[in-house]
């Protein structure tokens, strides 16, 4: 990471190694075709009779064995790795555990596990550098019909300056871990681990905020949490009447899981303000609010049906393509491969305006479909809300005033929102539409709400501290409010090129 300030900077991860579970049997809502589009190592095994192990522990039972490959994604960095699996029973109702080691020695395993148990495993890369995983054995059945052991990804955080990426990365502090949305969507790990993997992300930074906080005495900390965005991506629609696959029996768990989630945000924040000065200022803030979502938009197969996209022989948009969508949520950016633009540009300036127009109309066509392309929900549904050229995009509209969401070079030809429950990640690559596999969702038109719905887009916005206006509501509040509004609080310049306000109503008068 570059140095962007003077203080630390800790990141997301860096990941070496693919993850997966070693299974005897499909477990309940196994997809294969998701697993293999999610990277995700799908690994069976005959589970033989064990030989050649010493000092291991007794059996009421005869002993099996099997192997567990994690296999290096940066193979410079990080080799290949195979664990040995021991699977013995204390007593005569079955088998209950699985002793875990790099050789055959009961001597030095890496771990023993018994069914719903976690264990953190560490390892040093090429260059000597330090990373970890977790093994959790999520189901081991005592007659051994299926055995599922789940690994995480080889990874260590990633900081700034090095001395303190390699001081997480060391035992004195937590191997980190993050929810992992690939495994649960190929039905690879169960709901409860998914939660379990996100869960331990608050015990490991609470550790770290707690090291940053005491060494460097920040004047300024940005702390953040993933874990409320994660358990919305795959159970907010589950806790909606309106989706067709909610089930009322099911639905409190998977609000549970939300409730975790936020719980766990708010005791963080308790936390981190039980290390600060008394008198701090406070804000609270997400960059996105949220939505249910149920239906999953192809835009490069919206294109290639329009004659606009061609695909290579691995499925990806091919050079000579005349357009190519990029999404990420609720919104498309379609980009046109202009000639004189890009390089190898395929459209002639004079063609243009006409591609734009058929990229549109290709998009709108989505809104009067038959339904003969859609499957597992009603065919009326609209999954368009709008659909912009790059030269209208400073106006999206909002209750606010204009987005100024144009950006040259970034911002696509032409820009399409999905109408929720639709949205554009993780789509079937034969359908228009097709059931997704996420089930909450963001980035949509700033201002979407419905309560029917289980959308909304308008995150909240929590000022605290010396200044700071008590019981003060500020309607009409912005993102690109806080900068400024926390430079004034704190009595310095705002940014240069912030683009909000300062919220005078939310400060307390001078004098």
């Amino acid at each position: 990471l570059p140095a962007t300030s003077a203080g630390p900077v800790i990141d997301f991860r860096t990941f070496y190694s693919m993850r997966g579970a070693l299974l005897k049997a499909d477990p309940p809502g196994y997809d294969a075709g998701v697993a293999e589009r999610q990277h995700v190592s799908d690994q069976r095994h005959t589970l033989p009779l064990a030989i050649c192990w010493e000092n291991v522990p007794p059996s009421a039972l005869p002993t099996r064995e099997a192997v567990v490959a994690i296999r290096s994604t940066r193979p410079m960095d990080n080799p290949d790795r195979v664990y040995n699996l021991y699977l013995y029973a204390t007593s005569a109702a079955g088998y209950d555990r699985i002793l875990i080691a790099e050789g055959k020695d009961g001597a030095a395993p890496v771990c023993d596990l018994a069914a719903g148990e976690w264990a953190e495993v560490r390892v040093q890369l090429t260059e000597g550098w330090q990373a970890g995983f977790h093994f959790k054995l999520i189901e081991l059945r005592p007659d051994l019909a299926q055995v599922w052991l789940y690994f995480t990804s080889v990874s260590r955080s990633r900081a700034h300056p090095p001395e303190l990426e390699e001081l997480l990365a060391s035992p004195a502090f937590a191997v980190p871990e993050t929810a992992d949305h690939g495994p649960a969507e190929a039905g690879l790990i169960d709901p409860d681990t998914y939660v379990e993997q996100g869960l331990l992300f608050y015990a490991s930074v609470e550790h770290i905020y707690r090291y940053v906080i005491e060494t460097y005495q920040p004047d300024l900390l940005f702390a953040g949490a993933p874990v409320t965005d994660e358990f919305s991506h795959q159970f907010m629609a589950l806790t909606t009447p309106a989706y067709p696959g909610y089930d009322p029996l099911t639905a409190p768990r998977y609000e549970e899981y939300l409730r975790r989630a936020y719980a766990g945000a708010d005791g963080l924040l308790g936390f981190i303000l039980g290390l600060c000065p008394t008198e701090v200022i406070v804000a609270v803030s997400a960059d996105h609010g949220f939505g249910a979502a149920w239906l999953s938009i192809n835009a490069n197969l919206v294109l290639a049906q329009a004659g606009l996209l061609l695909f290579d022989a691995d499925g990806r948009p091919a050079p000579q393509s005349s357009a190519v969508a990029y999404w990420a949520g609720g919104t498309c950016n379609v980009y046109i491969n202009l000639a004189g633009r890009e390089p190898g540009g395929v459209v002639q300036a004079e063609e243009f305006e006409s591609v734009k127009q058929r990229i549109i109309t290709a998009f709108e066509a989505l809104n009067s479909r038959d339904g003969s392309a859609v499957a597992g929900d009603a065919p009326a549904r609209k999954v368009i809300e709008l659909i912009l050229r790059y030269e209208e995009t400073n106006a999206v509209p909002t209750s606010c005033g204009p987005a100024t969401m144009q950006f040259a070079g970034r911002t696509g030809d032409v820009v399409v929102f999905a109408a929720p429950p639709a949205q554009f990640d993780a789509p079937d690559p034969a359908l228009l539409v097709s059931p997704s596999p996420l089930h909450g969702q963001h980035g949509y038109l700033p201002d979407t709400a419905d309560a029917e719905l289980n959308v909304n887009m308008r995150p909240p916005l929590v000022l605290a501290g010396p200044g700071v206006r008590r019981g003060q509501s500020v309607p009409g509040a912005r993102a690109v409010d806080l900068a400024p509004t926390l430079a004034a609080l704190l009595g310095i310049s705002p940014p240069a090129n912030a683009d909000g306000r300062i919220l005078t109503e939310a400060i307390e008068p001078a004098g």
